[in-house]
């Protein structure tokens, strides 16, 4: 995701307009590896805006993610409003501008942490998803399970042991 911009800084004012289409194999968030289902697809437009160069377009592909709480894959749409600012590390004084190095534009960073930030903060399959039981592992979005869904605090199992023995 590379675009030489030789010609767009000799003209302030001129725009270029670019278009991509990566396969990507995956991307390291917080929450774990996300797989790339389908192609990154990035087309928009670059313009000269002085001493810096404005990048806006459309960011759209297809990750693979695991529910956070059955622990199944599934696959989710991802579509970002990209606008980022460029300038060279002369110009990097600006904390919302991107260093670009010569005369090109290398987006793939930029494209990448867009998409990150874009991605739910909790994955999950469906928002109605019951998880897993926490003592025998059953789906319990394909069966119910019989065991005690008895919660108690490790702090008080010393007080629910005291109740057991005078019944």
């Amino acid at each position: 995701m590379k675009l030489e911009i030789k010609e767009l800084l000799k003209f302030p004012g001129s725009e270029e307009v670019f278009e991509f289409n990566e396969n990507w194999d995956y991307l390291e968030t917080g929450q774990g590896i996300v797989k790339f289902a389908s192609s990154v697809s990035f087309s928009g437009k670059v313009t000269n805006i002085g001493n810096s160069v404005l990048a806006k377009g459309d960011v759209t592909t297809r990750v693979t993610l695991k529910c956070n709480r059955c622990l199944k894959l599934f696959e989710h749409d991802v579509a970002v409003d990209y606008l980022e600012e460029f300038c060279t590390p002369d110009e990097e004084e600006n904390e919302d501008c991107i260093a670009y190095d010569g005369e090109v534009i290398d987006f793939r960073p930029s494209v990448a942490e867009n998409l990150i930030l874009v991605l739910p903060m909790k994955w999950l399959c469906n928002v109605e998803c019951h998880g897993i039981c926490s003592q025998c592992g059953q789906d319990l979005n394909e069966i119910r399970c019989d065991c005690r869904e008895e919660k108690v605090d490790p702090r008080m199992q010393a007080l629910q042991k005291f109740f057991e023995e005078k019944e």
